[in-house]
């Protein structure tokens, strides 16, 4: 199978990178929400070491001028390595794609062969961030799935040897103790945290069901009337008391329901993943839901390996890789996309697995 080089430059490869820079890619609610941490790395390899971060303990008062200065010890610690994942796709731009329309295989000169390159580089791009966004989604979980087939790939409950916390949460119409199950797992996450950081923002990733419960339950009603009594204008713009709380507000993602109680923050997620086998997958199931936690430290990662090529080796890896070789077969221009990753959480456990009675 012969090759043709790049047009422009017969030693070199075309770098989309340039391109799809300039593309908004169409799934992307968590991957680009700012959870993750996105990091190059050298090595194929994630390694990292957790230390047991005990309450700091107080110490006795000592001399200003004797020696006898307290010594405060440091927890366990443990090391963790991981193997990463790669992300590969292909495609290109056929010569069928272009005929009766394409003048000259000279990217430089000819619009239409940089409208056809342009295009296909936006759909593999949007099948990659798809890819992507399914596999950071999964990790905020704990456990970072295969898009093929929902395989765990990365199970960080096994790697650091942590177990998953399961809570049941009755939002049923007669239950009355909904806000102290929601506070009782706030200060089990605080704990959990074990001193890394301020627990900020805790987000309930729940199913649809389950936020149209929440939102209707009387508990909530009941809490802002009583709030709100005598401040007729701020109650009506309550989404709780105005009927709004549950009405669907456009992301740049899709349509998401979002509502807060103190730090706690209800949402939906906007989309449904589809496999390649043309089945879908929800990124939760009905009743269910999951905890995503916010201002704690260094705890979502994904790394980024250099891809396998000669002119990569001993660099620092790369979110995405995307370039084309040139004209194949006289028949087509190929494009490539690959990453080399390894999401992760460094501590699984903030990731509570939440089941609601309705």
């Amino acid at each position: 199978m012969t090759t043709v080089r790049n047009p422009i430059n017969n030693t070199t490869v075309i770098d989309l990178l340039p391109t799809i820079q300039k593309l908004t890619p169409a799934y992307g609610a968590v991957a680009n929400s700012g959870l993750f941490k996105e990091q190059g790395v050298k090595t194929n390899f994630a390694m990292f070491k957790i230390e047991e971060a005990v309450n700091t303990p107080m110490t006795k008062l000592t001399s200003r001028t004797e020696r006898d200065a307290v010594k405060v010890g440091r927890g366990k610690s443990k090391d963790v390595t991981l193997s990463g994942s790669t992300l590969k796709i292909t495609g290109g731009v056929h010569v069928e794609d272009l005929q009766n329309v394409l003048t000259t295989w000279n990217i430089e000169t000819d619009k239409s062969l940089q409208q056809a390159l342009a295009e296909r580089t936006e759909d593999l791009y949007n099948s990659w961030s798809h890819s992507y966004e399914y596999m950071l989604t999964t990790a905020s979980q704990g456990r970072m799935r295969d898009p093929k087939d929902g395989a765990v790939a990365i199970d960080m409950f096994a790697n650091t040897g942590t177990a998953q916390t399961a809570i049941t949460i009755d939002i049923t119409p007669a239950a009355t103790n909904v806000r102290s199950q929601l506070n009782a797992i706030r200060n089990q996450l605080n704990v959990l945290n074990q001193g890394y950081g301020a627990v900020r923002e805790i987000e309930f990733v729940v199913a649809n069901n389950v936020f149209d419960a929440i939102v209707a339950h009387p508990e909530f009603q009941e809490a802002y009337i009583f709030a709100l009594q005598g401040r007729g204008q701020e109650a009506l713009r309550n989404p709780i008391l105005n009927g709004t709380a549950n009405v669907l507000t456009w992301s740049q993602y899709g349509w998401v329901n979002e509502f807060r109680f103190e730090n706690i923050v209800f949402k939906t997620y906007p989309q449904e993943f589809t496999r390649m086998d043309g089945t879908t997958t929800k990124a939760i199931e009905d009743g269910k839901g999951w905890t995503i936690v916010r201002g704690v430290t260094d705890n979502y990662n994904v790394h980024f390996a250099p891809a396998p090529y000669f002119s990569k080796l001993g660099g620092v890896g790369e979110k995405l890789y995307a370039r084309s070789t040139g004209i194949v077969d006289d028949t087509h221009l190929d494009i490539t996309m690959e990453s080399h990753l390894t999401p992760f959480m460094k501590r699984p456990e903030m990731a509570l697995d939440l089941t609601f009675t309705l």
